[in-house]
């Protein structure tokens, strides 16, 4: 071979290597150039909420565009196809937002991911199909920082996340379930939120707390997140921290809501690395009430019912099962006036709370922030602790022995 035509044989393969170690070959669009300050992962289970979703879907594509974001969304679980173009809602399927070419990129709009990015048509309600999820979305669409939200039905401690009509035969996430996906996805991520009814309690937050920095979520039942506004902010500022973006999150959700929501809605931005003081101090705090249990009989229990009836509430009464959650800080409060605990005690409490709850907005009454589940309208049925500790498991055995012993109380 002659030195000129070796030289540029050498040059054109050299150049054929890089083309294709950047994607150049043409088929591009398997891995992203660049890397983005926030990668934000939605996994949208549509569940019976096929309509919402479609409001949802909206909302993302008004928002401001930007290449210092991702926003990534996984659909399916629903109860129909729905009527999104393009889209259906049965089917377990993967999309991003891309700049939108018919209003000059201002603007977002959906493109639905290759195949070979697409997941099998499993249930979304497994938690080897979230695990996948997170790991796909931070290996094909790296950043500085994940975001991820949650959205669908939510049932707290009890009842989960995430009803799948359609592969998942109409259940839900367990917290295990949840836990096992984060802790094997091996992603950390800086924001968590649940755009879902009553997941903002200390159980939820204990399970899920190691993978994530701060938990995005409320007490009470919620109707959706305003996803053009977050969106917006997130465009102008895609370094927020993860309490800023918290609290962004939180704040177009319930600035947006009409009135009616907004009576319900109980949002809180909670910083999980400072869950740990939280949960010693409840510990300690039910040490001292099993002890007066056991010290006090009844005269202490009357007490107990007491407090977490006039305590703040959510979603408590006869017909359901899923509820049963007091806001934490207000019944430590009630438990207080009752002197079931000193005030040394509430002291410790409050400053740990105050420590780990970032934000609070929604209601105006008695809410601050977590909740926790304690038993009331349930008293009577022996098996609903037993279901509990189940859900629970893991999560605080000296709370929930002093639970145990309040209803064996009850029962007896």
């Amino acid at each position: 071979m002659a030195r000129g035509n070796w030289m540029r044989w050498l040059l054109a393969a050299c150049m054929a290597l890089l083309l294709a170690a950047c994607g150049g070959s043409g088929d591009s669009d398997d891995t992203p150039s660049g890397q983005a300050k926030t990668t934000l992962m939605v996994y949208l289970v549509a569940s019976d909420l096929t309509d919402e979703t479609a409001d949802y879907l909206s909302d993302m594509e008004e928002a401001r565009a930007s290449k210092d974001v991702n926003v990534l969304i996984q659909i399916g679980g629903g109860d129909q196809a729905g009527e999104v173009p393009d889209i259906d809602m049965q089917k377990t399927r993967r999309y991003r937002l891309v700049p939108d070419p018919d209003d000059k990129g201002a603007t977002w709009t959906f493109e639905a991911l290759p195949e070979s990015q697409q997941p099998p048509n499993v249930a979304m309600n497994a938690p080897d199909t979230l695990r996948d999820f997170l790991q796909w979305g931070a290996r094909q669409y790296p950043a500085d920082r994940y975001a991820v939200v949650l959205s669908d039905h939510g049932g707290g401690p009890l009842g989960g996340f995430g009803v799948d009509h359609a592969l998942g035969g109409g259940e839900t996430m367990s917290l295990a379930g949840m836990r096992t996906a984060f802790q094997q996805s091996g992603v950390k991520v800086d924001v968590l939120g649940f755009d879902a009814c009553l997941m903002a309690t200390v159980e939820v937050a204990s399970h899920l707390g190691p993978y994530a920095n701060y938990l995005v979520a409320s007490e009470d039942v919620t109707f959706g997140w305003r996803w053009t506004g977050i969106l917006d902010e997130l465009a102008d500022k895609p370094a927020a921290s993860g309490a800023e973006l918290g609290i962004t999150m939180v704040r177009h959700t319930i600035g947006n809501a009409d009135e009616v929501a907004e009576g319900f809605m109980a949002y809180s931005v909670v910083d999980l690395r400072r869950l740990d003081g939280v949960v010693s101090e409840v510990e300690r705090i039910a040490g001292t009430l099993e002890n007066a249990l056991r010290t006090d009989g009844l005269a202490a229990w009357w007490q107990m019912a007491t407090a977490r009836r006039e305590a703040q509430d959510f979603q408590s009464n006869i017909f359901s099962r899923d509820g049963e959650t007091v806001d934490l800080q207000s019944w430590v409060h009630e438990l207080a006036q009752r002197q079931l605990i000193s005030a040394t005690q509430v002291a410790a409490f409050d400053a740990a709370y105050k420590a780990a709850v970032v934000y609070v907005d929604g209601r105006d009454d008695d809410v601050t922030g977590l909740s926790i589940l304690f038993p009331q309208y349930s008293l009577p049925y022996p098996w609903f602790i037993d279901v509990y500790a189940e859900r629970v498991d893991g999560f605080s055995p000296p709370y929930l022995r002093m639970v145990q012993a309040y209803s064996a109380f009850a029962q007896g």
